[in-house]
């Protein structure tokens, strides 16, 4: 498995945007597309303590986006703790053997609202899947 990752940040706050790139050996990124969407599928809504103690809760929707690639999953992710609510909008695509992970993360507390314009999130995920398309298949 070999991975890559870039991360842009509009300001010390977000919203934040981040593309990886996972390729896998074997039928692997197949094997990984399927367990992502079974998990939440089944598992829509959750709870996690940070180191500090506080308790953030989630739930996990579907976005409405395009295909892209052999399979597209889209989730909405909120979570809310007592002081700052977060928006993950995460789009996975399985291209062949390359899994293709955009998220776009926007948050709301007293410092503001911001929040990763869904084109900028579609834009992104088309270009690096059309560069997965454009990279020969004994290279990939």
């Amino acid at each position: 498995m070999a991975k890559v990752e870039v991360q842009f940040t509009k300001s010390q706050v977000g919203p934040f945007l981040l593309e990886q790139l996972v390729s896998y050996s074997g039928d692997g990124a197949q094997r990984a597309y399927e367990a992502a969407k079974q998990l939440f599928s089944t598992c829509t809504s959750w709870t996690t303590t940070g180191t500090d103690g506080t308790a953030t809760s989630f739930t996990a929707s579907a976005l409405s986006f395009p295909k892209l690639g052999d399979q597209t999953l889209a989730l909405r992710l909120n979570g809310d703790d007592s002081s700052t609510q977060v928006a993950l909008d995460l789009v996975a695509v399985r291209k062949g053997n390359v899994i293709c992970v955009v998220a776009g993360l926007g948050t709301t507390s007293i410092l503001g609202s911001n929040s990763v314009d869904p084109a900028v999130l579609a834009t992104t995920a088309r270009t690096a899947v059309n560069k997965i398309s454009a990279v020969p298949a004994e290279y990939s």
